[in-house]
């Protein structure tokens, strides 16, 4: 081993570490493994320690002693066994720990060994007897307890022994688990009676148990049980049976009833007590006055769900008396309270602080000072002896004893005895001592119990099981319990004046594992118990007195009895050590370990923050006394002033007269009355607060819309937004009336309730039902119960719920946790208790608002500065910090502690600070300076009197003052108030007393200047803190937690001195220094630049720019100042506080602190987080913290989210704003854009029928083909030419493609009659859509059918049906087999038992979330054949979005294939199909030519139907309705083809209603009919043109119905586009475009594609043929491109002439000279000669 250094010591020092060990190394045990380097701690840690003080030589340990020659040699050797022996020279070590000073003993004064039957050792600890005081011999003879005790009423009934059950315990012997008779000690439920009879309380004479918690008796008649209390059991009561006739009647003490006492007991059934005082003595009462009935029988004990349990008082008339309240000694006005009035307990006698004597009156017999209603539970280990003292005066009494301490609840123990605490324990340690429980369990305390108090800090630390790295782990993969003892030694004394906590214990742990092991989860026993005391106490000795090591082998009750004597009988405090280390080392049972912590520095924080924060310096009579103690001693203090004869005296020179306002032009001093007539002018220069949305909110606020996205599309069964139309919206806050009212305001000024349509008028009274306090009062809960019922009745409404800052409190909304509707938002600065391992939010519903998002995406020069900032400002070097500590006040606050111990720290805080601001006010009203005010206290008091005084308007600067006891702020208050009035500045500042639970109050003469300022009526009022904007305050803010309120600009100061305790949590230091988080308008400046002015070389411009680029950490802005007129407000905190964010500036202050008092660390060996990230920290906190309490649920709740940042970073806009946009999203979803076609083209049909009239077949034969191509998604295709075609057509379409417009769309709402998507989703439609409720049997029932197609032109290809069981009445099966036959099709003139004859064919092009494939709605919820139509590699999309549709898989090499290729395999199963069917119904006896022969072939962006009726007015209709109607035309079996018309903004004013044209997006297809014409399967963009001519050439009848529209959904993607792949073995030069598709042979930049060869040509037509190939043909209107067999499109600058060679001669041909010729030859041959000469061409050339 090595120093730090890396450096020997010295022989001497080896020698003495050898030596001192030399008995455990020759022990039997095994060497342990020699790595002790993990036995140090932090190694640049610096302690100052005082000298080593002299102890007397003469006080040595007789069990074990260890003592250390001059010459370094250490011999180890018991008292009762010692010989001689050869010494034996250890092996060479070498120790890095300091030489030993001198001889120093381990413990001072005899400890003697206490034997105790084996029996006390299956005792639980709360059922140990108190120890009356006086019974036992003094300390030094330790008596054995008096008898044995029963167990606990869990272990009764056990066939287990005791130690067997619980952990603490070890293992007994059969001999050790028997009594000397030879019986079980927890068999008998008795006491075994002494000749005296059994003395223990609880216990009659007898030995019977008569305590509540395990009575069970019958009562003769007018007997009642009643409950006596016992000063010596105050955590039962004692039961008694009594003659009710001797008792008042319940709730009567006025009733009549005997005098006298009658009763019997309970517990052996002796009978016949006349006397009470026979009776207590019975029963074992311990009274220590007269035994009276009254006072000692107080409630009555009744039956409650078969228990007996404590009922109501017995209402003697002496306690209705002593229910009176006595008068307080100098009672003072409290503030009135705003709301419903009511007071806290706290808050109804304040006293006034000041330096004035109070007198206190007498208290009567019987008053309230003794009889409290109901009696306040005394301490554990209550002291009688303070009872005698109560006589005393207040201040003479808290000069020498000390207020009982709280109660503390303590495990169950083993302890063998109980530790005595002698008098004058804390006025000789300056302090109360406080004991850590640490390794085993404490024994039971009785003596001056009240100079001690108990903490469990460290306890965790050494529970087995809790210290492993996972839950996996193993207990020996652990350090040990003596190397932990070790480690904490060490690491209380490495502390120096730090307070000592649980994470930086867990963080040395952590070190040790990782420097023996290399990583974490190794063996690490490296410390025996052999070693464990010599090593404990080198390390005491090199503390230099801070430490002290006492080792007993008896019990570590006789340990702490020895150490406790020891610090009373020291002559000062300053001689007492700060820790003083028991180690109980017993040969046959496990090492005990505690610490006695009596630095008055460290006992009182462990003291105080163990204190529940009702009882810290709350409680009226402890300030009184105190105040009365304070003010003596600066009295009588030679330094201080005589303060209010000061006031007094400058009070009197004023002559009734008062300083100005404002206005420095009027004289020094006027008269109060033209004070108060002074009104400022409007200020239109005042800040207010800014409403705009910055970038950083409005990104928080989309990515958590994103998050909702994710949410509904990753499982609809947890949020389906298909179902919802708005948004509701209900905000939580906690029971702070100011942020209640500030988040009104937001809410108003964010005009979001009118734009998600919540309310009709833009007032601020209409946000309040909007916004509800999270407390108890009966207008929340009503509230709540109203918006349970909205959630509820409103299935379509999506509501919202805020928790803003409630922290993981959700009382009150588990009823609708599980509601489908309800989206819960946590939002908090400080998120830690909602990061834990059983928190209900998934992590990846998480989002963090951080500032660098603020300053990257702000194009303002607005700027947050928050904690980070504040922090970073320590390392500034030419501004002072912003935030600072007074350490004047520090010394002053702690000299005046060590003079009283007993004294609060918050109440002389408090004291001292009000003291320093009279002062400073003093000073700067009389402009002298007497002492008493700190410079910081001073500089904030001037600049808050004299800024009104300089501006015209009377502005000033606001100082927040921090008091978190409400009883000290209202004190505090009075004082100010009173001091500020005397010295006549009641006009110059204010002072305000703000809580969570009172408003904003302020004099009427300042709230006519803010009501000035603003130009405002007399009837405003300021409700929240940056109302007060301008306004020079003193803001005494109260409360032990803040809530997130936003401070105004003037904010100047805030005062954190008095926030000690309490805050050294993460959340805690947070929410403290967030109330000076603000965004400020400055410029950041590099300080290295200023510096470099200077003369100072740090570098270039460059290099720091880099250096400032590189870092991400919020540790670069301590190199930064700012320069700027807003400043932001100076930050005084405590000396804790500033050593904590002081010493974290590098690594984070997260790092290092517990996250919060709501949460706790999952295990006590953890690894250490290294990183400041928030995503970071956040998988760390989730991993190794949980909650304190009970969560709602433990699974990841998919409907929580999380919004967490910096405090007033933005985040109340930032959800504001999210509801908004999700309020336009759900709108949005039930809105479709689709297209609005422009027809320019007038009709070629001169001869149209009467509107809404059927089409007459023969009429539409005669009619002629109208080749316009009207739809203007084909605005980039050729014209088809036709004698009418003019020059503007050729170039209005050309024009309008190069500009590339996007097609023109308008927005039409969602309603019953239109189809939806999958995000849709409403009771009526579930089954249709997703099936039953049980979705997962629907899929299971599917069934796969295969169907096989004969094609002449691509042979046998197999094509696959996914049926879902309840579609399978729509096909046939073979009943043997069950192999599918063909698909359902009626019988032409047979009713139909659906209402649509036509199967439907869906062909599914777009994504399947987004496919208008739920047809429930528009075929009016009747039955109906839909088959989905997709390619192979979409199947598994389309069956989890549409689990219940029939779905028809093409083959595989469709998977390369375009919209004609889909729309080719539909016609050819359905050709197979209707064949199947006749010969299906030709068996049955049915004509085969009356099957029906249409299909309907239809897109997936249909999205609605109109028809204009015969007033030319556009009606909504259902899809069922237009399918009936085109099922019921006449002849509509002699139709080839049959479509309607796209809807567009101009078709209501067509003059049709029908044409002869192409027909395409919803095509009823005669598959009979066009059963020679087939769609090109090798097609992909403009498949129907080329179908619909194809048939036109057939001259088969076609026909659009033009009264008939449907809606289109506009879609940005193009359909269905193969992939263009570039070859692996080419080199690409950029992005493959259609026009690098065409090269020269051997050119260089030829790339081999891999996409469909038809594709790429008719891209390559389309896109750029016009450009080149075909460039001559460009723009000649009589010479168009002749096409043969099909449609081609050119381009829209070319127009086209389609033939067909297989229809015959063309007549058209006669006369035309055409331009080029372009054949397709895909499904037909190649024309023959004598047809192509038929054309002629011309010279293009």
């Amino acid at each position: 081993m090595g120093n730090s250094q890396g450096q020997l010591k010295s022989s001497r020092f080896e020698n003495a570490l050898h030596m001192s060990i030399e008995q455990s190394l020759r022990s039997s045990s095994a060497t342990p493994h020699p790595l002790f380097s993990q036995l140090y701690l932090e190694k640049d840690i610096k302690v100052g320690l005082p000298e080593v003080l002299p102890v007397p030589p003469d006080h040595v340990d007789p069990c074990r002693q260890v003592a250390i020659s001059p010459r370094g040699s250490t011999q180890q050797e018991s008292v009762h066994q010692r010989g001689p022996g050869p010494p034996q020279v250890p092996p060479r070590l070498v120790s890095p720990l300091p030489p030993i000073p001198g001889p120093i003993p381990l413990v001072h004064g005899p400890i003697q060994r206490v034997v105790l039957p084996p029996s006390s050792l299956a005792q639980s600890y709360h059922q140990q007897r108190y120890i009356i005081p006086g019974q036992f011999p003094p300390p030094h003879a330790m008596p054995p307890l008096m008898c044995n005790v029963p167990p606990p009423p869990s272990l009764r009934h056990s066939d287990k022994p005791p130690t067997q059950q619980h952990h603490h315990s070890r293992l007994l012997s059969p001999k050790e688990e028997r009594s000397p008779r030879g019986q079980r000690s927890s068999a008998s439920p008795a006491r075994p009676a002494t000749l005296e009879g059994c003395q223990d309380v609880g216990f009659c004479k007898a030995g019977a148990d008569i305590r509540l918690s395990s009575i069970h008796a019958k009562l003769p008649d007018r007997f009642v049980l009643v409950g006596a209390t016992s000063p010596y059991l105050p955590e039962d009561t004692l039961v008694a049976a009594v003659d009710g006739r001797f008792l008042p009647l319940p709730g009567n003490a006025q009733s009549l009833h005997l005098t006298g006492f009658s009763g019997d007991c309970v517990g052996c059934g002796k009978r016949g007590f006349r006397y009470f005082s026979e009776f207590a003595n019975h029963i074992n009462l311990k009274v220590v006055s007269e035994a009276k009935k009254e006072n000692h029988l107080r409630y009555y004990i009744t039956l409650r769900q078969g228990r007996m349990v404590k009922g109501a008082l017995i209402p003697w008339q002496a306690d209705a008396a002593a229910r009176e309240p006595r008068m307080l000694p100098a009672v003072v006005e409290v503030p009135p309270q705003s709301g419903d009035g009511r007071t806290s307990p706290d808050r109804e006698h304040p006293q006034g602080i000041s330096d004035i004597h109070v007198k206190e009156e007498s208290d009567p017999p019987g008053s309230s000072k003794d009889l409290k209603q109901p009696p306040k539970k005394r301490h554990r280990f209550h002291n009688l002896d303070e009872e005698k003292q109560a006589g005393e005066s207040p201040v003479k009494r808290r000069m020498h004893s000390h207020p009982p301490s709280p109660e503390v609840k303590l495990p169950p123990s083993n302890a063998k005895d109980s530790a005595f605490v002698p008098a004058n324990l804390a006025d000789c340690c300056g302090t109360k001592v406080a004991i850590l429980e640490c390794c085993g369990s404490l024994p039971s305390l009785h003596g001056h119990v009240s100079d001690v108090s108990v903490s469990a800090l460290f306890r965790r630390s050494f529970l087995r099981g809790t210290n492993e790295l996972s839950e996996g782990a193993q207990t020996e993969n652990t350090l040990n319990q003596p190397t932990r003892i070790l480690l904490l030694i060490k690491y209380l004394l490495q502390l120096g004046p730090r307070l000592p906590y649980c994470e930086g214990f867990a963080a040395a742990l952590t070190r040790a594992v990782t420097e023996t092991d290399g990583s974490l989860g190794g063996t690490s026993s490296v410390v025996t118990r052999e070693q464990l005391p010599s090593l404990a106490k080198l390390s005491a000795d090199a503390s230099h007195g801070s430490g002290r090591v006492v080792v007993t082998q008896d019990s570590l009750a006789a340990g702490l009895t020895e150490v406790l004597q020891s610090l009373a009988s020291s002559l000062s405090a300053d001689r007492c050590p700060d820790y003083t280390f028991i180690v109980c080392d017993p040969e046959h049972d496990e090492l005990q370990f505690c610490v006695v912590v009596s630095g008055p520095l460290q006992a009182r924080a462990l003291i105080e923050g163990s204190t529940s924060s009702a009882d810290r310096a709350n409680q009226h009579s402890t300030i009184a006394e105190d105040i009365l103690l304070l003010a003596s001693h600066f009295d009588k203090s030679c330094q201080g002033i005589e303060l209010d004869d000061l006031i007094a005296k400058f009070s009197a020179h004023l002559d009734g007269k008062v300083f100005p306002p404002f206005n420095s032009a009027l004289p020094a001093k006027i008269d109060e009355s033209e004070a108060s007539e002074m009104k400022p002018t409007p200020y239109e220069d005042l800040h207010e607060r800014d409403t705009s949305l910055h970038p950083h909110q409005i990104r928080a606020a989309m990515m958590l819309l994103s998050r909702v996205c994710s949410i509904a599309d990753r499982d609809r069964s947890s949020l389906d937004l298909g179902r919802f139309t708005e948004v509701g919206l209900l905000i939580v806050t906690p029971p702070s009336e100011v942020l209640y009212e500030q988040t009104v305001d937001r809410l108003h000024s964010s005009r979001i309730l009118l734009d998600v349509n919540l309310v009709s008028m833009d007032s601020r009274d209409a946000g309040k039902p909007f916004v509800m306090k999270l407390d108890d009062r009966t207008g929340s809960q009503s509230q709540l119960e109203d918006f349970v019922a909205n959630v509820r009745s409103k299935a379509e409404t999506l509501f919202v719920v805020v928790l803003d800052s409630v922290g993981s409190d959700q009382s009150g909304f588990q009823e609708i946790a599980d509601v489908p509707n309800v989206l819960f938002l946590h939002v908090s600065s400080t998120p830690y208790s909602l990061q834990t391992r059983n928190t209900p939010i998934p992590r990846e519903n998480e989002i963090h608002m951080d500032k660098h998002q603020y300053v990257e995406g702000d194009s303002s020069h607005s700027r947050y500065f928050g904690i980070r900032d504040y922090q970073a400002s320590l390392g500034w070097t030419n501004q002072t910090p912003l935030l600072q500590s007074d350490e004047t006040f520090e010394l002053m606050a702690e000299s005046l502690l060590k003079s009283y111990p007993d004294l609060h720290s918050r109440i002389a805080g408090t004291y001292l600070l009000v003291r320093q601001y009279s002062v400073a006010i003093l000073n700067a009203a009389t402009g002298q300076n007497h002492r008493g005010a700190t410079d910081a206290t001073m500089v904030t008091v001037q600049d808050l009197i004299a800024s009104p005084l300089a501006d015209k308007h009377g502005r000033g600067p606001m100082v927040l003052l921090r008091i978190p006891s409400p009883q000290l702020a209202a004190l505090a208050y009075q004082r100010l108030r009173q001091v500020r009035d005397r010295l006549g500045l009641s006009y110059r500042f204010e002072v305000i007393l703000a809580g969570p639970d009172r408003a904003v109050e302020v004099h009427q003469h300042f709230l006519q200047r803010l009501q000035a300022w603003r130009g405002l009526p007399s009837s405003w009022a300021p409700a929240t803190y940056e109302d007060l904007e301008g306004l020079p305050c003193i803001l005494i803010l109260t409360d032990e937690h803040t809530h997130g309120e936003s401070m105004p600009k003037s904010l100047k100061v805030v005062d954190l001195r008095l926030v000690n305790e309490g805050m050294f949590d993460l959340a805690g230091l947070e929410c403290e220094l967030g109330l000076a988080s603000s965004h400020v308008t400055r410029t950041p400046v590099d300080a290295r630049s200023t510096e470099r002015c200077d003369g100072d070389e740090t570098g270039t411009g460059d290099e720091s720019t880099k250096r400032h680029e590189k870092s991400e950490q919020d540790a670069t802005t301590a190199t930064r100042r700012m320069e700027a007129d807003e400043e932001p407000p100076l930050v005084l905190v405590s000396r804790q506080a500033f050593v904590v964010l002081n010493e974290a500036q590098s690594g984070g202050y997260a790092c290092s602190l517990p996250p919060c008092n709501d949460t706790r660390w999952m295990a006590g060996l953890r690894p250490p987080l290294t990183s400041s990230s928030s995503e970071d920290r956040s998988s760390y906190y989730r991993e190794w913290t949980e909650s304190s309490h009970e969560m709602p649920d433990t699974m990841n709740h998919p409907r929580r989210l999380l919004l967490y940042g910096p405090p007033q970073i933005g985040k109340t806009g930032a959800y504001l704003h999210f509801c908004r946009v999700l309020h336009h999203m759900l709108v949005k979803l039930q809105e479709v854009e689709v297209d609005d076609d422009h027809r320019t083209t007038g009709p070629s049909n001169p001869d149209p029928a009467p509107l809404g009239g059927p089409p007459d077949l023969s009429r539409v034969e005669r009619m002629t083909f109208d080749t316009t191509i009207y739809q203007e998604r084909y605005k980039h295709c050729s014209l088809i030419w036709h004698p009418g075609m003019s020059k503007q057509d050729l170039t209005r379409r050309a024009t309008s493609d190069v500009q590339g417009k996007k097609n023109s769309t308008v927005l039409v709402k969602a309603t019953k009659l239109t189809s939806h998507n999958s995000f849709h989703s409403c009771e009526e439609c579930q089954s249709y859509c997703t099936g039953d409720s049980t979705k997962e049997s629907e899929i299971l029932t599917t069934r796969i059918h295969e169907f096989r197609i004969c094609d002449p032109l691509l042979g046998e290809v197999s094509c696959q049906f996914i049926i879902p069981s309840q579609q399978e009445s729509n096909f046939i099966f073979e009943n043997e087999t069950g192999s599918l036959c063909s698909l359902h099709l009626p019988v032409t003139g047979q009713e139909n038992k659906q209402a649509v004859k036509s199967p439907m064919f869906m062909l599914m092009r777009n994504l399947p979330e987004q496919s208008l494939a739920n047809l429930y709605h528009v075929m009016d919820g009747c039955r109906h054949t839909l088959v989905l139509v997709c390619k192979e590699k979409d199947t598994d999309a389309i069956r989890k979005q549409w689990p219940c549709h029939t779905v028809l898989v093409l083959p595989l090499l469709a998977n390369s294939m375009g919209g004609g290729g889909l729309k080719y395999f539909v016609k050819r199963v359905a050709t197979q199909n209707l064949r199947a069917e006749r010969l299906r119904y030709q068996t049955l006896g049915v004509d085969p030519g009356s099957v029906w022969p249409l299909i309907l072939i239809m897109e997936d962006w249909l999205f609605s139907w109109r028809k204009t009726d015969m007033s030319r007015s556009e009606v909504e209709v259902s899809l069922n309705s237009v399918i009936c109607h085109v099922e019921a035309l006449p002849d509509i079996t002699q139709f080839a083809l049959m479509g309607v018309d796209q809807w567009s903004t101009r078709s209501k004013v067509t003059q049709r209603d029908c044409r002869k044209s192409f027909v395409d997006n919803m095509v009823f297809l005669n598959v009979e009919l066009t059963e020679d014409v087939q769609y090109n399967p090798y097609e992909f963009f403009h498949e129907d043109i080329d179908f619909s001519w194809r048939v036109h050439n057939r001259q088969l009848p076609i026909c659009t119905l033009a009264y008939l529209q449907v809606m289109v959904k506009s879609t940005l993607r193009e359909l269905n586009p193969p992939d263009i792949i570039v070859h692996p073995s080419t080199l690409s030069r950029g992005p493959i475009t259609a026009d690098r598709f065409l090269v020269l042979p051997g050119a260089d930049d030829c790339a081999l594609l891999l996409a469909p060869p038809h594709f790429v040509v008719e891209k390559y037509l389309s896109d750029v043929a016009f450009q080149g190939l075909l460039s001559s043909s460009m723009d000649l209107l009589h010479h168009p491109v002749l096409v043969m067999e099909g449609y081609i499109s050119l381009g829209p600058k070319i127009p086209v002439f389609p033939v067909s060679s297989t229809a015959g001669p063309v007549s058209e041909l006669e006369g035309m000279a055409f331009s080029g010729l372009v054949i397709d030859t895909c499904l037909h041959p190649v024309p023959s000669k004598q047809f192509i000469q038929q054309s002629r061409f011309i010279d293009v050339l």
